[in-house]
C-alpha cells in the first residue's frame, strides 16, 4: 500500500487564474506546475537563491 502526501493552499479566484494560465502554458496540471516549479526551484541551486532573495529585497508577499 502506497503512501501519499497532501497539502493544501488556500488561495483567492485570482491566484487561481494565475495559476491555471501558467500550468495551460506549460501542458500541466495545476498540481504538478505547482510541484515542478518547487522541485526546479530546490534542484536549480541559483534559482532557487536568486527568488528567495528577491522575495526578501522586495518584501515580496501576496496576501490577495
Amino acid at each position: 500500500m502506497a503512501l501519499t502526501n497532501s497539502l493544501t493552499i488556500r488561495t483567492d479566484p485570482l491566484l487561481r487564474a494565475w495559476l491555471s494560465r501558467l500550468a495551460k502554458d506549460a501542458g500541466r496540471t495545476q498540481t504538478a506546475m505547482i510541484r515542478d516549479l518547487i522541485y526546479l526551484m530546490v534542484c536549480d541551486d541559483e534559482l532557487g537563491r536568486a527568488l528567495i532573495q528577491r522575495l526578501l529585497t522586495d518584501q515580496i508577499s501576496y496576501t490577495g
